[in-house]
């Protein structure tokens, strides 16, 4: 077979073409070339970067609606980075409630709304027979609000991710990025670029709810890309507004919570 060409192969069943419980392989009998290994690290990067903005966003909406925990992770954030000093891999690394934060946003907003793995044998679960072949699609949006293993699941709570409860998850109920070997291939350099960017704002900005910030039951429409949020934020910085309201210190910013399906105005 040469370069380019592939073949389909359908499993299981006639020769007609799949059907609706079939699917097709293609099987390629080459190396990449030079362009379309450019062509696959561009789609990594930009695919990357999308997911990367779109957990961003909704941290930043579970800190405006949390004030607490936002004012929690702004302190360890100044002790661990004193005079808005520069973040590095190491000092990013040992912040645990950074990194609690992160874990409990992904979990209720995933990256991945579903993953699909492909069976390699015969199988039968609770007498339902599985072909080998058989394409299986996982809701991790369904495993992150399972009630059984997750108390209260529609609740943003970090400390799920503490050190004392990190171990009792079970790892096969939390997959934002996917588990195993076929896991998300930039996982660590997708969460280490969460960390840093969400550092570098929470040095400087506080993020407060207004009238026209949307609530958590109107945001689960976007997932899991694709997210426009209505922030108001404040600064320690003197910085040049062209319009809206005035920065303020981080140290006096309120947020108000989600109550009944209204945001309440915070705007001045």
């Amino acid at each position: 077979m040469s370069k380019g060409q592939h073949k389909d192969v359908y499993r299981p069943g006639s020769q007609d073409g799949p059907s609706r419980f079939q699917y097709k392989v293609h099987t390629f009998k080459h190396a990449l070339s030079d362009l379309e290994l450019v062509a696959q690290s561009i789609i990594f990067i930009f695919d990357g970067y999308e997911t990367s903005s779109s957990a961003l966003s909704f941290i930043l909406y579970e800190l405006a609606t949390h004030p607490d925990v936002q004012t929690k992770l702004q302190q360890e954030i100044d002790a661990a980075l004193p005079n808005k000093a520069s973040a590095t891999y190491d000092i990013v690394l040992q912040m645990e409630y950074l990194d609690m934060v992160v874990n409990e946003t992904l979990r209720l907003y995933q990256i991945a709304g579903r993953l699909e793995r492909v069976y390699k044998k015969d199988v039968e679960i609770n007498g339902v027979p599985i072909r080998k072949g058989t394409v299986v699609m996982i809701s991790s949006f369904v495993l992150h609000r399972d009630s059984q293993h997750w108390p209260e699941p529609e609740e943003f709570c970090p400390e799920r991710f503490s050190k004392n409860n990190k171990d009792s998850i079970n790892p096969y109920m939390y997959m934002p990025l996917g588990n195993g070997p076929r896991n998300c291939m930039g996982m660590r350099f997708t969460l280490m670029n969460i960390k840093f960017a969400l550092v570098k704002v929470m040095q400087t900005f506080s993020f407060q709810t207004y009238k026209k910030t949307q609530c958590k039951s109107e945001l689960l429409q976007f997932l899991p890309y694709n997210i426009i949020l209505s922030l108001k934020i404040t600064c320690t910085s003197p910085l040049i507004w062209t319009s809206g309201p005035q920065p303020m210190s981080r140290d006096n910013a309120n947020a108000t919570k989600c109550d009944g399906g209204n945001i309440g105005d915070n705007s001045r």
